[in-house]
């Protein structure tokens, strides 16, 4: 079975998620998304590292248990929003540093670099912004404030 990616492209007005295949048939539970992330951001404050929010629930090793359900392919779909986000973030040297200010990752995707950092900041402002505001109060406001211009054009 093939595992949800996604793919956001700077420049362009779209964005792709494989495996859509997933969200047949009404299977999507938005309640089970947001509790699978509140659970995620509850394992980083206790210290462990999740691979990402898109991972299955408890599965830390994305590569041999990849994404199977329709949460995890609605979760891929909101990180690459999430990289939408980032572009119009983006400093002139193209370097956001918010991974290298943090004092804990939020995933260990997130440690990839700064763009993944900022869109699995996003997933967690999507689906858990009070939990996000009360762990990462900068990239909360960061992203609020990114949207907000957005929405004020």
């Amino acid at each position: 079975m093939p595992k949800a990616t996604g793919h956001a492209f700077k420049g362009f007005n779209f964005i792709s998620v494989k495996d859509g295949s997933k969200l047949s048939g009404g299977a999507f539970d938005a309640k089970a998304l947001r509790r699978r992330v509140k659970d995620k951001l509850d394992l980083v404050e206790k210290g462990d590292e999740p691979w990402s929010f898109s991972s299955m629930p408890g599965k830390t090793d994305f590569l041999s248990q990849p994404p199977r359900d329709a949460e995890s392919v609605m979760s891929t779909f909101i990180h690459e929003v999430g990289h939408v986000v980032q572009y119009m973030d983006e400093t002139k040297d193209d370097r956001l540093g918010i991974r290298l200010r943090a004092k804990r990752k939020l995933t260990q995707y997130s440690g990839t670099n700064d763009r993944e950092a900022f869109a699995e900041g996003f997933v967690a402002f999507v689906l858990q912004p009070d939990k996000l505001k009360e762990m990462r109060p900068e990239l909360y406001g960061r992203i609020r404030r990114r949207l907000l211009e957005f929405l004020d054009k």
